[in-house]
């Protein structure tokens, strides 16, 4: 009930209020100098009365069974000449003096007075007679409270100021009501002011016998504060009960508050029931009247009843219920305020005679509080007879429907306030602490205080009992040093701190209240998983998936956690689960977490009838963890029943051959789904576990053959190796087990991307000496030629000539003698893919060397290999000589 509504702007309500009111005044005041209405004044209630009528007000009477025009002049204490005159210009069927039940005739408003039966002129000249003696009954009546009083001296006072204002408020009520209604309640106090005094005027604007518009102003000081209500309201007419509405805005001149009335009211004869409702249009405004204090009007409403005894229309009671809102509402005044207080009201009143009620009534509201109150009411109505006002058979007259015609609206213009405290000193610290044993923690503690801050009082008692603590600092702050962690099942780890700041006159604020929480060792979000990442489920109401969370510190310790402390925040796409909850579906349900082992939890998901996407996101201590992801739907292949193949296990990764893959996708029950081929893919990882990179694997689009539930794909690539392949649906693996395919190099090595070199050259063509020639394959793609076989890889040695022919080249290859000159040793192939050979020879000379695959001869990729003549050592046995020794020259 405290909501903080903002101060509402009203610039001109405070010129409005005063405008109407002095409008109400003083609007009567130049009608009755408007000849059109100058008629008698001497009536109180009523507008345009005709000068020459006895009757104030009319109304239209329907004769019963029985009844005849003298026994309704009877019952209106009328003589039958004065009704015939009133009905004078009706024009009856069957003549006045035959009227029939049914018929309608005119009659006065209420019975009158039998003293005035037949005798409105007598009434009119004792006027005058009776104002000294309504002059000598009001001072008797104040004697007479003068004798009362045993200190006559006060009492003399009283007595002087109630003859005062009693006189004015009579010559102020009697001049308004030529108008309307008026009701002036004049009191002062020692100081002559007008505390408590009120002015109530209703003037009837338009009206006719079933309707009346009125306005009601008022003026009053109530509460020491200076009030005015003004009202618009209308009031409909049957024959025997009445419907009114009205609405009013009251403002309060002292405090300015403002707030609107809404009422209804519905009477008959003898009784009047009345609702009203009082709504603020204004806010907090700081109070004049408490130190410290804000006030607002209170929101609230009223049920009135009043009803009197037909048989006895002296003899009264009434019944109020008031109900108000706020937390603190000063329905039985400022000093007793209440939360949203009621109060129930009964009361009895006996009028003797018009002149004079007495009443009693006692108010009992909750918590124990009422008051009772007795009153006196003297009713002077200028221009009514004193004989009427003191003869007892006119109080039924008041009773009637028709007398109380231009009664007051029965409502509480008193504007009721509803106060609250001043934040005159606020508290401030953090909500939620956490930490780690032994940490010095700081509260973030803040104060702001009108009057300045003596003290902090904590309440602590849990964490001091745990070895805690709460230290000021030397800044004003406050920090907290935080208990051990303890690991026991029924040990609790968060502590509650409250705290109230106490300024120097005493005031408290609000409590303050902060979490604090002593967390276990830090937890790594690197190192700590929930897995699987990404899964899928049918949507068979019964398929589950199990995940798996383990949480690690940074140094991959298991961190134990309490499974309370542990939230799996679910996300659902909100689209399709709409569409199956009004499909009667179900969703997937998620357990709590359970506790396998330490830092080992399981959470098992439980798949629903509809299909849906749901994220799961591990929260521990505020930290959030890597979410997983799970795909439910009711045409998601089954794991069991569904088939993954592939033809051509083995192809060339020349990204031109491909192999042919093949998934059956059948559901739990064996049924074959089809038009799924746009939320089905395949997989590729190759023997690293990765996925290919880039152009290294290419899987084609999936296609479905026909509605049979048949799915195929082309797989391609450029990279040899041994990758597995699995059927995804939605991008998430089925569970169906993945199958291999290998792609292999081509066996048509690239010569620019090959390489071939010969170590050991040059070397001595001593037969025995060698050099190693080695064959590095690679196709166009970068990959390794391996696994030729045997005799696939060989190579050939031939003379070094400038661009030999072809011709040439096959003569030097099989040149017999050069091929016993040079030796070829067996080609090998080392694991990574690498040829190598051995070569010897006994001729010397720059020779060729080529490689080969599969008989065909790697062009353009060709090694020289040198081999040297030995060197020759002279020994002493060694001989020169010339054979013949002599010759004939020129012979």
């Amino acid at each position: 009930m405290n909501a903080n509504f903002g101060k509402p702007s009203f610039p001109h309500l405070r010129l409005f209020a005063w405008l109407n009111i002095v409008f109400q005044v003083v609007f009567p005041l130049a009608v009755s100098f408007t000849p059109a209405i100058a008629g008698d004044v001497r009536e109180a209630h009523f507008l345009n009365k005709p000068a020459d009528s006895e009757f104030s007000r009319t109304r239209v009477y329907t004769l019963s069974v029985g009844e005849t025009t003298a026994s309704v002049a009877k019952k209106f204490n009328i003589s039958l000449s004065a009704l015939s005159k009133l009905n004078q210009f009706r024009v009856f069927a069957h003549g006045f003096n035959n009227l029939q039940p049914g018929d309608e005739l005119d009659v006065p408003s209420a019975p009158l007075s039998s003293s005035l039966q037949n005798n409105p002129q007598k009434n009119r000249e004792s006027t005058k007679d009776d104002e000294t003696t309504n002059k000598i009954a009001g001072l008797a009546s104040q004697a007479g409270g003068f004798l009362k009083n045993t200190h006559q001296g006060q009492a003399a006072a009283s007595m002087a100021r109630g003859m005062a204002t009693g006189t004015a408020g009579g010559v102020l009520q009697q001049w308004l009501s030529h108008f309307g209604t008026a009701r002036v309640q004049l009191n002062a106090d020692e100081k002559f002011s007008l505390k408590n005094s009120q002015l109530d005027l209703l003037v009837p604007w338009y009206e006719r016998s079933d309707m009346l518009v009125f306005s009601q102003g008022s003026l009053h000081r109530t509460d020491d504060r200076a009030q005015g209500n003004l009202g618009l309201g209308t009031r409909w007419f049957n024959d025997d009960w009445m419907l009114g509405a009205n609405t009013f805005l009251d403002h309060d001149f002292s405090h300015e508050h403002t707030r609107a009335g809404l009422g209804l009211e519905y009477w008959r004869d003898y009784m009047k029931l009345g609702a009203n409702s009082y709504m603020r249009l204004s806010g907090w405004k700081d109070s004049p009247d408490l130190t410290d204090y804000q006030e607002r009007p209170a929101n609230g409403w009223d049920i009135r009843a009043q009803a009197w005894l037909p048989a006895l229309p002296q003899l009264g009671g009434k019944l109020v219920f008031e109900q108000y809102y706020g937390d603190e509402v000063a329905l039985f005044g400022k000093d007793n305020r209440q939360s949203d207080p009621h109060a129930i009201t009964a009361g009895i009143n006996y009028t003797p005679f018009p002149l004079l009620t007495l009443g009693a009534e006692q108010r009992q509201g909750g918590s124990g509080k009422n008051d009772t109150r007795f009153d006196v009411s003297l009713t002077f109505q200028p221009g009514v007879s004193w004989r009427q006002q003191l003869d007892p058979a006119a109080v039924g007259a008041m009773r009637s429907l028709a007398g109380s015609r231009y009664d007051l609206v029965d409502r509480n213009n008193n504007i009721i306030l509803e106060y609250r405290k001043k934040e005159v000193i606020h508290l401030h610290a953090l909500d939620l602490v956490t930490g780690h044993p032994g940490e010095h923690k700081s509260l973030g503690v803040s104060v702001t205080s009108k009057y300045g801050l003596d003290h902090i009082d904590w309440e602590a008692s849990s964490l001091l009992a745990a070895g805690g603590l709460i230290e000021a600092d030397n800044a004003g702050g406050y920090n907290a040093v935080l208990p051990p962690y303890h690991q026991e099942a029924s040990a609790v780890n968060t502590y509650t701190l409250t705290g109230v700041a106490v300024d120097k006159k005493g005031n408290r604020s609000g409590e303050s209240h902060t979490q604090l929480t002593v967390e276990t060792p830090l937890l790594d979000k690197k190192n700590s998983t929930f897995t699987p990442a990404d899964s899928i489920l049918a949507a068979d109401g019964e398929s589950k998936e199990v995940l798996t969370l383990t949480v690690k510190d940074s140094q991959m310790k298991p961190v134990d956690t309490a499974v309370q402390d542990i939230k799996i925040i679910t996300t659902r796409g909100t689209g399709a689960v709409k569409a199956a909850r009004a499909a009667g579906m179900t969703e997937a349900t998620v357990s709590a977490p359970v506790k396998k082992s330490t830092g080992v939890y399981e959470v098992t998901v439980t798949a629903g009838t509809t299909s849906e996407s749901l994220t799961l996101t591990p929260e521990i201590f505020g930290e959030t963890l890597t979410a997983a992801q799970l795909s439910i739907s009711r045409d998601i292949p089954n794991s069991g029943r569904s088939k993954f193949y592939l033809i051509q296990p083995s192809i060339v990764a020349n990204n031109t051959e491909s192999s042919e893959l093949h998934f059956n996708a059948r559901d739990v029950h064996g049924e074959v789904i089809s038009g799924i081929a746009g939320r089905l893919s395949f997989g590729v990882k190759g023997s690293d576990g990765q996925p290919p990179a880039k152009g290294e694997v290419t899987v084609s689009v999936v296609k479905e053959d026909g509605v049979t539930g048949n799915y195929t794909a082309s797989l391609s690539g450029t990279k040899a190796d041994t990758w597995t392949v699995v059927p995804l649906y939605n991008n998430m693996t089925l569970g169906v087990a993945g199958e291999k395919v290998t792609l292999t190099a081509s066996r048509k090595p690239d010569v620019v991307k090959s390489d071939m070199k010969i170590e050991g050259e040059p070397f001595v063509a001593d037969g025995k000496s060698q050099a190693i020639v080695t064959f590095t394959p690679v196709d166009e793609y970068g990959n390794a030629i391996k696994h030729l076989g045997s005799g696939a890889v060989s190579f050939s040695v031939g003379f070094l000539m400038e661009e030999p022919d072809q011709a040439s080249r096959r003569a030097l290859t099989a040149n017999a003698a050069l091929q016993q000159d040079l030796d070829v040793g067996p080609v090998e192939e080392s694991p990574d893919g690498v040829y190598h050979a051995t070569l010897s020879g006994t001729r010397t000379g720059i020779f060729a060397v080529r490689a080969w695959v599969d008989a065909v001869e790697v062009s353009g990729l060709v090694r020289h290999l040198t081999l040297t003549a030995d060197t020759m050592t002279v020994s002493g046995d060694s001989k020169f000589q010339a054979e013949p020794p002599e010759i004939e020259v020129g012979g």
